[in-house]
């Protein structure tokens, strides 16, 4: 994970993270609880007026959005971290909307930060930098083969 820290005042800040592997969309629902302020760039449908007699199919458009999290889950088998809340900035204000975060989509956090989040942090971005740990186990003529993330096998 890559991370950029803004001004910091009393623990108190935003924080620029930048998820680049799974282990890393672990780390960041660890990092993210509810009541933080989360910004990400999502899908959103423009509203247009629909005076056809057929209406078309609507069009998405990427918009960032701010929200109060109420819920953050990962899901290791689709590798993907779900953010929901409540849309404080942006379009729609007070509707509801959930992030999916997937690696390699930059996600910026504001929160008081403790020490630990900052520990965990660094963590993040020294891991980054180790090689995939494989284990091969065979027995009676079966062989299965396990990758080793630091969410589990």
């Amino acid at each position: 994970m890559k991370a950029e820290r803004g001004e910091m005042k009393k623990g108190y800040g935003e924080i620029r993270l930048f998820p680049e592997v799974p282990d890393d969309l672990w780390h960041l629902e660890h990092l993210i609880s509810p009541g933080d302020l989360v910004f990400a760039t999502t899908f959103r449908t423009a509203e247009t007026p629909q005076d056809k007699l057929r209406p078309e199919k609507a069009e998405k458009r990427p918009v960032r959005l701010g929200i109060r999290v109420e819920k953050v889950s990962f899901h290791p088998y689709t590798n993907r971290l779900r953010i929901g809340g409540i849309i404080e900035r942006g379009p729609d204000v007070g509707s509801h909307h959930t992030f999916n975060i997937d690696p390699c989509i930059e996600v910026s956090v504001i929160k008081q930060w403790s020490p630990l989040d900052q520990e965990r942090i660094e963590r993040a971005e020294r891991s980054t930098t180790f090689g995939a740990i494989h284990i091969l186990t065979l027995e009676e003529g079966e062989a299965e083969l396990f990758r080793i993330r630091q969410f589990g096998p």
